[in-house]
């Protein structure tokens, strides 16, 4: 692209060659980041590096998506059935809180009780 050579192209991101080949034919992911700093130096738009994506992929990420949902919010509805304009943001926290494993939300209370004591001690 741009008559750039792929060991210019690695030298312009600091990386061999080999890496270059292997972010070409899906070898190794490549990070956001990279992809950014690519779209820069060839002045495409991010969306240029995922053009092929069909819609089938699409499909496929909103269905895993839908598999982590909770199966009800907090009102008893079905996620289909809220409108994010209905939700508040006590629902969304719960609906994240219940996403965390025990050992998450042992963390995050933890968390928030640091918080608390230093707001505490900043006000006394």
């Amino acid at each position: 692209m741009n008559d750039m050579s792929l060991e210019r192209l690695a030298e312009i991101v600091d990386v061999a060659p080999q890496q270059i080949q292997k972010y070409e034919v899906g070898e190794t992911r490549i990070s956001a980041s990279r992809i950014y700093e690519m779209s820069k130096i060839f002045s495409v738009p991010l969306s240029w590096f995922y053009d092929d994506l069909t819609a089938s992929t699409s499909a496929e990420v909103e269905a895993r998506i839908r598999r982590w949902e909770p199966a009800n919010d907090i009102a008893g509805k079905a996620p289909a059935e809220t409108s994010p304009a209905e939700t508040s943001h006590e629902e969304l926290l719960a609906k994240y809180y219940a996403l965390l494993t025990p050992e998450m939300r042992e963390k995050l209370v933890d968390i928030a009780r640091m918080l608390s004591e230093m707001a505490s001690k900043r006000a006394g």
